[in-house]
C-alpha cells in the first residue's frame, strides 16, 4: 500500500485536532492511535507513536491559543 499524496503539514494538523477531541472525551491514558484512527483512517504513516502525536497535538493546541492571545492583546490599545 503506498503512502497517500497530499498536503502531510496540513493532514497531521488534522490528526491532531482529532486526537485532541478524543482525548478530551475519554482521557489521556485510554486514548490509542487505534480510537483516533477510527475517526480518521489509517494514521500509522503520519505519526510514528502516540508520545509523538501527543507532542504534535501540544504544539498545535499552544499554537492555536498563542494566536488568541495576539488577537486580543492587539485589539487593546491600553488599561482600561
Amino acid at each position: 500500500m503506498s503512502r497517500p499524496v497530499g498536503d502531510h503539514a496540513a493532514r497531521r494538523d488534522a490528526i491532531a485536532q482529532a486526537a485532541a477531541g478524543t482525548i478530551a472525551a475519554r482521557g489521556l491514558e485510554p486514548v490509542t492511535l487505534r480510537d483516533i484512527a477510527d475517526t480518521l483512517g489509517v494514521i500509522t504513516h503520519d505519526c510514528a507513536s502516540k508520545d509523538a502525536l501527543i507532542a504534535h497535538t501540544k504544539a498545535k493546541a499552544f499554537d492555536r491559543h498563542m494566536a488568541r492571545a495576539r488577537d486580543v492583546a492587539a485589539s487593546h490599545t491600553g488599561v482600561e
